[in-house]
């Protein structure tokens, strides 16, 4: 089965829709049997994973490990079957980016609230994982109706929107999942500047036309400068008038 982030098969939707309905009781018990969860994240070519079981189901990996019947694993029984319990966890859940497996090895086992279980794993890839399959031969040694329900973060990816993630729905029938990397967001385009009107070019051997000059009317000094012959004139003439 292939999925990509923000993408659920119709089957996976339903699945989660049924858990969202289970009511309160099923909220308030988060380590219900028959409900387990699991988080990948994803940093370059290094995949952590953790997941949190109910101890009552757990418990059945490691035949004996429930020495006093009780029904769970406590501190002291956990601690005698860490190591069997480990390997059990890490050989059912596979990761591979393509046909090459992803060496991983169980970092921590620890008891959450009252009734829980967590491992964390961590898987090193050969290169960047651009897509990987999870496999989960574990659910096939659980409960005939177990569903576990996974989420996937690339922690390596920034987003506007936040990191891209992917939720999923795995059991028996459904074991394997492809998982790929989504494609980053393309960047936005730079707002436009204001667009320069170019001079006109002045074509080869044209002299530059020169700036205009001052146009201030000079009639006034024009007046001023003729009034000394005008009067010179007037006086000529009225000499010669005969008396």
């Amino acid at each position: 089965m292939h999925l990509r982030p923000g993408r659920l098969g119709r089957r996976a939707r339903g699945a989660l829709a049924v858990v969202a309905g289970l009511g309160a009781s099923a909220v308030a018990d988060a380590h219900e049997r028959g409900l387990s969860r699991a988080e990948f994240r994803i940093a370059d070519a290094r995949l952590t994973a953790e997941l949190v079981f109910a101890r009552p189901e757990i418990v059945g990996l490691v035949p004996g490990a429930d020495a006093d019947r009780s029904g769970q694993l406590d501190e002291v029984e956990l601690l005698s079957v860490e190591t069997l319990l480990s390997g059990q966890v890490l050989a059912g859940i596979q990761i591979s980016r393509g046909d090459v497996a992803c060496p991983g090895a169980v970092e921590k086992l620890t008891f959450v609230e009252e009734d829980g279980l967590a491992v964390s794993l961590g898987f090193t890839c050969p290169a960047p994982i651009d897509a990987f399959t999870v496999r989960l031969p574990l659910l096939a040694r659980l409960a005939g109706g177990h569903r576990l329900l996974g989420h996937v973060v690339f922690q390596d990816m920034s987003s506007r929107t936040g990191l891209p993630e992917l939720d999923f729905v795995a059991h028996r029938r459904r074991s394997a999942l492809t998982i790929r990397r989504p494609e980053p967001a393309p960047a936005p385009a730079p707002a436009p500047g204001p667009v320069a009107t170019p001079e006109p070019a002045t074509p080869p051997g044209t002299a530059a036309e020169p700036a205009p000059a001052d146009v201030r009317p000079r009639w006034p000094w024009l007046v001023l400068a003729a009034a000394p012959a005008g009067l010179a004139v007037v006086f000529l003439l009225r000499r010669r008038r005969p008396a």
